[in-house]
């Protein structure tokens, strides 16, 4: 009874904390977004609601890092903005810590590009991060876009705010899959502040939330598990985002370099929502790093944990070159997160099924034509074979 007594007190403190101490200088967020948008640097459809009307607010603060701060706007919207331009403002020094985002603020495209040449400007930087091939759709949307009044044309301030949000990594993915439902919905930008859904279940699981309890029960975190049906809801909504993003068209293949369970939450309706979007990353860029990269052993030829290639060598020197084929496909790390997951309390019927496919998931190894077919075989197997139970509901 102490220790909830003392869990509530612990949270009600933190949600003060997090409301009225300002961690995260929304304020200044605030003070320099509205600066740009009334110099007519920036434009949006978020800008009047925050400026104007001061409908939006950063006043929650939910995630504070380096480069992005996050913030909840009246339990709806979350709210991302770009941490760099409040730093550089209070220190008078250029916070540069990823290589895609220029140091000054909205400096492209410059004052006197026509609206075909910005077209222009964008298709070239989507053959840059997706490779050559029919970008067409993809520029239009961006476009449309930027036009945030909805006027038919596109205004210096309204391409300075698109552009910046397109070097942005995070948001760079959520735009590519905005016709996805299984990314939160995007609701909105001011120059590079953007805005979407907010989805109230923020991860699927975490092994670690009571370590102090896990050393006297066994799988404490599995109390707060929804029901069987809702758990293969959500482990369909995942598998079916992961041959979306294998297969996505004329965009190409996207592969997931850092899931695991907190990277994946849901609604109240169990509709899976991925919930961080930088480190989906797609194939032709993660082979322009990695492919042909001098190494010595495979840790040369790392994206991430999840993401790397082989290092190959020859008998006759002491280093080799990175190749061009994924160690591990992105389903691999999925069926890990999943596992657990589906197999706990799952009807009998079906239990043996599913182990036999997640085994052969784990199987998976180097992403080469074999193991494409193979992973399309594992992928709708177990989808149908969850969906089967399910779609009765």
């Amino acid at each position: 009874m102490l220790c909830g007594g003392v869990c509530v007190l612990w949270w009600m403190a933190h949600i003060v904390y997090a409301l009225f101490s300002d961690v995260c200088q929304g304020a200044e967020h605030t003070k320099f977004i509205c600066e740009q948008y009334r110099q007519g640097m920036v434009s949006g459809s978020l800008c009047g609601r925050m400026c104007d009307r001061q409908e939006v607010r950063l006043s929650y603060c939910i995630q504070n890092e380096p480069i992005t701060a996050t913030f909840v706007w009246n339990g709806k919207l979350e709210v991302r903005v770009n941490a760099r331009h409040v730093w550089s403002a209070l220190t008078g020094e250029a916070r540069v810590l990823v290589d895609d985002v220029k140091s000054v603020p909205f400096s492209q495209p410059e004052q006197g590009k026509s609206m075909e040449e910005f077209r222009t400007m964008v298709h070239e930087y989507l053959e840059v991060k997706l490779g050559a091939g029919d970008h067409s759709t993809v520029v239009e949307r961006a476009m449309s876009m930027a036009d945030s009044n909805k006027d038919g044309k596109v205004t210096l301030s309204e391409a300075k705010s698109i552009w910046s949000l397109l070097q942005n990594s995070e948001f760079f993915m959520r735009f590519i899959f905005a016709d996805t439902e299984h990314l939160p919905a995007l609701q909105g930008f001011c120059g590079d502040m953007y805005a979407f859904d907010y989805v109230t279940h923020r991860q699927l699981y975490n092994k670690q939330h009571s370590p102090l309890l896990s050393y006297f029960l066994a799988n404490t975190h599995r109390w707060l598990w929804p029901r069987w049906p809702d758990r293969a809801k959500v482990a369909v909504g995942l598998l079916e985002f992961t041959m979306e993003a294998y297969q996505h068209g004329s965009e190409g293949t996207f592969h997931m370099c850092n899931i695991n369970e907190s990277q994946v939450g849901y609604n109240d309706k169990f509709d899976v929502k991925i919930l961080q979007t930088a480190d989906i990353i797609p194939t032709k860029e993660l082979l322009s790093m990695l492919e042909g990269r001098s190494c010595h052993s495979d840790d040369d030829c790392r994206y991430s944990e999840q993401c790397g290639t082989e290092c190959l060598m020859t008998s006759a020197v002491t280093s080799g070159r990175c190749g061009a084929a994924l160690l591990r496909p992105s389903l691999y790390y999925v069926c890990k997160i999943i596992e657990e997951y589906v197999l706990q309390d799952a009807p009998s019927s079906l239990s043996g099924d599913m182990d036999r496919l997640l085994g052969r998931c784990s199987q998976l190894g180097k992403d080469n034509e074999k193991s494409q077919v193979e992973q399309s075989l594992i992928l709708n197997d177990l989808k149908l074979l969850l969906w089967k139970r399910i779609s009765y509901r």
